[in-house]
Order: C-alpha cells, then structure tokens, then sequence
C-alpha cells in the first residue's frame, strides 16, 4: 500500500527529522494491503507498524524517531519513521560509472543503528538493527549488505 500526504510538505526535511509534525494527514493512495511498512508517495518517506516500533525501542535501537499519523483508512499505531542518525559523506571511487561496495569514513559516523551518509537520502543500519528487523520477517523491506550494494558513481 501506499499513502498521499493530503498537506504540503518538504519530503527531505521530513525524512530526516527537519520537519516533525505533531501528525501529518495522509490518504490511502494504491494498493490494498497494509504491510508493517507502508510508503508514502515520495520516494523516502514510509510509516511502520506498532509492531516495528516496538521492536525498535524494546531493542534500544538508535538514530530514528517517530510522528504521528492522521489517515483516512485503519492505520491505528502506525507512525511516521524518520532517520536522524548521521555519517559523513561517501567515499567515492575514482573511476565514474557503476561500482560495488559502498564506503564512508567511520570517524564521522555518529554511532547510531540507522544513519544516513551526508548529502544522501540512503538509510544504513547497523548489523544489530538488521537482526532485529530480519526476526520480524517483514515482506516489503530490502536490506543489502553494503559491500555488495551496487550504485553509480557521478
């Protein structure tokens, strides 16, 4: 499934935290099922389930917080997921083009277990964020490791 936000905002200030509304208005936009994650209508933005949450803060996860949501299906307990942990910027190959294994300088990473490297809107998470998202066998997430993460490289 996925949701519209029905107010006018900035899709990069709210995935990273610039932006935290109180409750963001949404409206059921496709699809029919409700996944413990279900996207908004631009391409960073998604809201998770009580269940998601819940695993995050049992777990003491870090580098993430949450807004509350107002929609006009049953989305009771979901809220908004935004990435407030930060790392530097990546560290590019010198050939351009397509290139594997993905690189940042770990003096610059805050420590938390979801961050996003400066001038990207890419979440990383840590190897124990990743088991705890890996026990809740959710069918609409991707995790990649990152030395096998293929991007392009301007």
């Amino acid at each position: 499934m996925v949701v519209e936000v029905i107010v006018e905002y900035n899709d990069q200030d709210l995935f990273s935290g610039q932006y935290n509304p109180s409750e963001l208005k949404v409206k059921k936009s496709q699809g029919r099922n409700v996944y413990e994650i279900v996207r908004l209508q631009d391409v960073f933005n998604f809201l998770v389930s009580p269940k998601v949450l819940a695993a995050l803060e049992l777990n003491g996860l870090s580098g993430w917080k949450s807004y509350g949501v107002q929609s006009d299906i049953e989305l009771v307990g979901y809220r908004g997921f935004q990435c407030t942990g930060k790392c530097g910027f990546p560290v590019r190959p010198k050939q351009s083009g397509f290139v594997t294994g993905y690189e940042f300088d770990i003096e610059t990473w805050d420590g938390s277990d979801f961050f996003i490297p400066e001038s990207t809107m890419m979440i990383i998470c840590t190897e124990r964020a990743k088991q705890v998202l890996d026990k809740l066998n959710i069918k609409n997430i991707e995790l990649e490791n990152l030395r096998s993460h293929e991007w392009y490289n301007a």
